[in-house]
């Protein structure tokens, strides 16, 4: 979907938006569906993992990777703080009870005077407040992405475990990370529906 040309009634729930940055496409929800960007994202690239010529056939669409993004506001380390504290909560309950972890993950375009120690540090603030959750870099339980595009700021949290997360969403790294297993993945769960209707 977002394929320039395409009509408004063609991209249902989805809107294609120009963000006047070199080789990046911006889709936003224009509709309420019930799934947060980032759920819907990590769903699509599992299945893009998983089908027969799926990754292939992304990439000949020059499609290298995609960026889920829950909620957006101004960028500023304050604003980026509130946003977070709303964001969350949702994630950090889907996990089980007890200590976790979390890294932030911040990337910037078009942003030079960005103060990133103060953006990080405000993010982090707020995610260690929610529960006895503290910073891990190698191996997170959860991980915050902060995309800060000139003015505005882009917060999405998923579980790290996510088929998704562990190649940044990248079908570059999928390629090497995890395309083989995936391919094993869709060839045993093949065998199963064939012994089952034996």
């Amino acid at each position: 979907k977002g394929v320039p040309g395409q009509d408004r009634e063609a991209l249902g729930p989805f809107e294609e938006g120009r963000l006047d940055l070199p080789g990046v496409i911006f889709i936003r929800f224009t509709d309420k569906c019930g799934v947060a960007p980032s759920r819907l994202v990590e769903s699509m690239f599992k299945n893009i993992l998983e089908e027969e010529g799926g990754i292939d056939e992304i990439e000949r669409l020059h499609i290298r990777r995609l960026v889920p993004v829950d909620g957006s506001c101004f960028a500023s380390p304050e604003a980026a703080a509130t946003l977070t504290a709303s964001l969350l909560p949702a994630t950090f309950s889907a996990l089980p009870p007890g200590n976790a972890t979390f890294k932030i993950v911040l990337e910037r375009r078009s942003s030079e005077g960005l103060n990133r120690s103060a953006f990080i540090s405000s993010v982090a603030t707020v995610a260690a407040s929610l529960g006895p959750y503290s910073v891990n870099l190698s191996a997170p339980d959860v991980e915050i992405s902060v995309q800060v595009y000139r003015s505005t700021c882009g917060i999405a949290a998923w579980p790290r475990a996510s088929l998704g997360t562990l190649a940044s969403f990248s079908f570059d790294q999928a390629r090497t990370l995890l395309y083989p297993f995936a391919r094993l993945h869709r060839r045993a769960r093949e065998d199963e529906e064939d012994e089952k209707g034996e």
